[in-house]
């Protein structure tokens, strides 16, 4: 699959006082963990949309530092993500390092597990336990002892991952294992999951494997052998996500499908051309960050520590819509990277974060939205579009113009090729659009009197922005200021060195 060259950044500057809640240009801030006297660490969280009601619960996996030595908790709230309010905190411990969480669900029942915490069950909906084994109903099978790892629901089966084996619960029965539904492997499991034809797949260090899913219409014993699908190697938990398109894994440019071989490579960050409107992050290795799945395709977070304290961290967000083929990068000050990727009740992610050093150690949860008419005037906010243009290295092309088409009215547009944006006086490339179009909130929706405006859509304006620029690698960029910004097109005209090169 290609991933075309777009880019969009958010950068906001977020702050907030301990308990606060403040939102920015950008990103919704919907939660924050704890308040002026407590103290949360974050490792992970999801949600799950209940079966017989419409409403949904977020399961957040936290450490509470309130108490000496400090507790793993699991946090049962609300669909409004109340801060105050919350349905359920289970005690799992004293306090350790997270690799992973995950959870299945099966016959309307919860398995939560993870290497290490204990396996947490319920009913969806209601309170949960730690879970113990559930004796097979066929008296002459040994039960197993209830095993914790990563895990996955399978045609009315939990799989739960441990080392390098796979325990597959019998139908019906979460908290039942038996030897009929082990399965070793070769290799530690960093990863399951269900493809859209419902196998079973197991990332491990050694390959990638799957079991059909016939294999689970077999009664109490699952049938059937795993087959290897690839040679990707996992390196830890984490690192792989199951889309409708397929199942990918980060790899150390970027990401790419992992259940099937020869797939291509998608480069994260492309240096094929050069950005200087907006950042683009270059991260050594991908496969130290973490991939999550998401409604429109995936995201891959990465991130550093504010080494210098200047409030700058050498992390970010990156966005893939696997749909449409396109990628976009969201940076913003303030947030490490993130950690879990939960849901509304109308379905659109939100994404649990942790907070900047320095800012205590609360948890975040945002909504990525371009939904906004203003900006804040502290913090002026672009977004771009950026990529490259094939050209002939025969005509020795020189860039003279860019012309763009948007919607910004009033705001700013700025413009560069391959890092150029300034002019021979040394001012930038930019222009304030003409106002057009209407604000909603502001402007009236039928014209009353003489001078009012009506609510109607917003057009596309052409701008051009001069340039002599001669190079064969021509990448160019295009930022614009704003919210509910469409870049309707870019184009180039180009001249040659001499009479008689082409146009």
């Amino acid at each position: 699959m290609k991933i075309e060259t777009s880019t969009w950044d958010h950068r906001n500057t977020w702050q907030s006082q301990s308990g606060e809640t403040i939102t920015r240009p950008g990103a919704d801030n919907l939660f924050l963990m704890g308040g002026a006297s407590s103290d949360y660490t974050p490792h992970a969280g999801f949600s799950l949309k209940l079966q017989f009601v419409d409403s949904t619960i977020h399961y957040i996996l936290a450490t509470n530092h309130q108490v000496d030595p400090a507790l793993l908790e699991m946090h049962v709230i609300d669909e409004n993500l109340s801060n105050t309010k919350r349905k359920q905190v289970i005690k799992l411990g004293w306090d350790e390092p997270i690799r992973a969480m995950s959870h299945a669900i099966v016959n309307g029942q919860i398995i939560i597990s993870g290497p290490n915490i204990p396996t947490l069950w319920g009913y969806t909906g209601s309170g949960l336990i730690v879970a113990d084994k559930e004796n097979s109903v066929n008296p002459a099978v040994e039960t197993l002892a209830m095993p914790n790892g990563i895990c996955v629901g399978w045609y009315d089966r939990c799989v739960i991952a441990k080392g390098e084996a796979l325990f597959i619960s019998e139908p019906m029965a979460p908290r039942t294992y038996t030897v009929g539904g082990y399965r070793g492997l070769n290799a530690t499991v960093y990863g399951v999951h269900v493809s859209p034809s419902g196998a079973l797949v197991a990332v491990t260090a050694g390959g990638v494997y799957g079991l059909d899913s016939q294999a689970a219409a077999q009664g109490a014993k699952v049938i059937g052998a795993m087959t290897k699908l690839s040679d990707y190697r996992a390196v830890g938990y984490g690192r792989t996500a199951m889309t409708p398109f397929g199942l990918f894994g980060l790899t150390k440019r970027g990401v790419k499908r992992i259940d099937i071989e020869g797939a291509e490579e998608v480069l994260l960050s492309d240096k094929t051309y050069v950005r200087s409107l907006s950042d683009m992050i270059s991260f050594p290795d991908y496969r130290e960050g973490r991939l999550y799945s998401t409604s429109s395709g995936l995201a891959v977070s990465v991130g550093t520590l504010d080494q210098d304290d200047d409030g700058a961290f050498g992390g970010g967000i990156c966005m893939l819509d696997l749909e449409r083929g396109i990628k976009s990068w969201w940076t913003q000050k303030g947030i490490t990277r993130i950690i879990g990727v939960m849901q509304e009740n109308e379905g659109d992610d939100i994404f649990l974060m942790e907070r900047a050093a320095g800012s205590g150690s609360e948890a975040c949860v945002y909504k990525y939205h371009l939904d906004y008419d203003s900006d804040d005037p502290s913090s002026q906010y672009f977004g771009g579009v950026a990529g490259v243009m094939v050209a002939n290295a025969e005509l020795s092309p020189v860039i003279r113009a860019i012309y763009t088409e948007a919607d910004n009215g009033g705001a700013l547009l700025r413009s560069a090729v391959r890092g150029e944006y300034r002019k021979n006086n040394g001012s930038n490339q930019e222009i304030v659009t003409d106002t057009n179009g209407v604000i909603i909130g502001v402007d009236e929706w039928k014209a009353t009197a003489a001078g009012t405006k009506r609510l109607k859509t917003r057009e596309l304006d052409s701008y051009r922005f001069q340039f002599a620029k001669r190079t064969n690698d021509i990448s160019v960029e295009t930022s614009a200021q704003g919210g509910k910004v469409r870049i309707g097109s870019m184009s180039l005209a180009t001249g040659g060195y001499g009479q008689g090169r082409p146009t």
